[in-house]
């Protein structure tokens, strides 16, 4: 019986966010979980509210650092009940945790079936014709494949496939919009996809 985790060990705030809602948004109309505990509305309320306090400890200084923190202790809570229900309700079964974007204990390794790329984000480059990418290091990873797409529906390699987790897309025409999505490699092939975003090139 394999184990969920949550993965959050080692991110930041921002991170733990961004797999929050990730995590909600592969739990949204899974046929494995359909009666989410804590609701998917709660958790996604959670993570905005540790969010907005994490933004606003930035700027307040201790006292809301302090209030921040007490949030994300409760939404660390949050999330342990509903691992809990994952666990319950996939039977342990691996391909159905994956399922919810989550993890199993001990993660992929080089020589085991990657999971899912996290914390993509786009911004478009001060240079014409170019944006960049970057990500969260996927363990077990060898490199990254990246893909592109003009409407979010079909999508294609592009010639960057790095080893790094960022990387600058060029050549491609000024203001240009389209959507990204990374996946990892290894001796298995390839991971699941993070969920796509849509980035502009720079322009004149």
């Amino acid at each position: 019986m394999s184990q969920a985790v949550l993965g959050f060990r080692g991110l930041t705030v921002t991170q733990i966010v961004v797999r929050t809602r990730e995590i909600a948004d592969a739990t949204e109309g899974n046929a494995n979980y359909t009666t989410p505990i804590p609701t998917l509305l709660q958790i996604r309320d959670s993570a905005s509210l540790l969010e907005s306090k994490y933004n606003l400890s930035r700027k307040k200084g201790p006292a809301a650092t302090n209030v921040m923190k007490l949030q994300l202790k409760a939404h660390r809570i949050l999330m342990v009940k509903f691992l809990a229900y994952i666990q319950q309700a996939s039977g342990g079964d691996a391909t159905k945790i994956e399922s919810a974007s989550l993890t199993v204990k001990g993660g992929p390794t080089s020589s085991q079936v990657l999971g899912r790329v996290y914390g993509l984000k786009g911004k478009t480059s001060e240079m014409i014709g170019q944006l960049i990418l970057s990500w969260d290091k996927l363990v077990g990873a060898n490199r990254y494949v990246v893909q592109s797409s003009p409407d979010n529906t079909t999508f294609k390699d592009t010639e960057d496939t790095p080893s790094k987790t960022t990387v600058t897309i060029s050549n491609l025409p000024p203001g240009n919009t389209a959507y990204y999505r990374i996946a990892g490699i290894n001796t298995h092939g390839r991971g699941a996809y993070s969920i796509p975003i849509k980035v502009s090139a720079g322009e004149a």
